[in-house]
């Protein structure tokens, strides 16, 4: 068995089907995973929506809007169609307070709803998501099953 992690702004993907794909630590940022099971899996560990009006190049894991593309483009790449596939989001947790209700303020959900919003103008509809609160998680997919695992302090959720 293979574990891979996936640290925050990286996209990982493997053929192997005995691989698990995990994600430490996922407060504000957003975990999505797409798998075929048995055949191929994708994961980004996303740590904000959007980058900066102007900003530089970044990797495409870093950023909600340039995640969802490339992992679509990796699936589509491996000759899979999005209908073979299961996808969940993950994190998006309200873990930073800034004196505020102010819900533009809301990192976590605003890469929540690009994600979602992104898959589903893909035709993709997450199998699960494990979304919100203010505590952090961490995830495991099987690439054999497709179920993800996610945990909370120590707690399956």
């Amino acid at each position: 068995m293979t574990d891979l992690h996936v640290g925050i702004g990286q996209i990982v993907s493997t053929e192997d089907e005995d691989a698990i794909i995990e994600m430490v630590g996922l407060g504000s940022c957003a975990g999505i995973f797409i798998c075929a099971p048995k055949k191929f899996a994708v994961a980004a560990h996303c740590l904000l929506a959007e980058p900066a009006k102007g900003a530089a190049a970044a990797s495409a894991g870093r950023f909600v809007e340039t995640a969802v593309p490339a992992l679509l483009d990796l699936i589509r790449g491996q000759g899979l169609s999005i209908w073979v596939t299961k996808a969940y989001v993950v994190g998006g947790a309200n873990v930073f307070s800034f004196g505020s209700e102010n819900p533009t303020l809301d990192i976590g959900a605003k890469n929540v709803d690009t994600a979602l919003d992104l898959l589903s103008a893909a035709g993709l509809i997450p199998s699960s998501t494990q979304t919100g609160g203010n505590i952090p998680r961490t995830a495991k997919l099987s690439v054999e099953t497709g179920q993800i695992e996610v945990r909370t302090r120590g707690n399956v959720v």
